[in-house]
């Protein structure tokens, strides 16, 4: 009976491995969607908006969105179960003025704490303002 159980947890570790990596990719991807997302929201607010300074503050877990000086959303990826980190190599706030433009370009790196060759980027481009999803392996 013991050897039936171990010949099943043998066959069934590599699989169970291998779903942990997919999901890990899986909640990367979707943090870096979600992020995107929220920056595009923030450039059609300012492309629209009444001129208010609107602005995402990045976290190491998450980020803040900002209007007029108070966060008015919290995005914490761990509050949704997930193990991912944000990192920025060049510090910056995403802001856009009211042409769509940004106030400064960069990227923010995604990653998970058990994926060690995976990383997804968010990177604004200048000028144009074009928000890019790309992933690394």
């Amino acid at each position: 009976m013991a050897a039936v159980l171990v010949l099943a947890a043998g066959m069934l570790l590599p699989q169970s491995l291998a779903y942990r990596k997919y999901f890990a990719k899986l909640e990367v991807r979707t943090a870096a969607n979600l992020l995107a997302a929220d920056m595009r929201k923030l450039q059609q607010q300012a492309l629209f908006g009444e001129g208010e300074q609107r602005y995402l503050r990045s976290q190491v877990n998450g980020y803040d969105f900002i209007v007029q000086g108070k966060k008015v959303k919290q995005v914490r990826f761990a509050d949704n179960g997930w193990n991912v980190t944000l990192s920025w190599p060049k510090r910056f706030n995403v802001q856009f003025g009211v042409s769509g433009s940004p106030a400064a370009s960069g990227t923010w790196v995604l990653k998970h704490d058990e994926l060690q060759n995976f990383s997804c980027t968010v990177a604004v481009q200048p000028v144009t303002g074009r928000i890019v999803v790309s992933e690394s392996e």
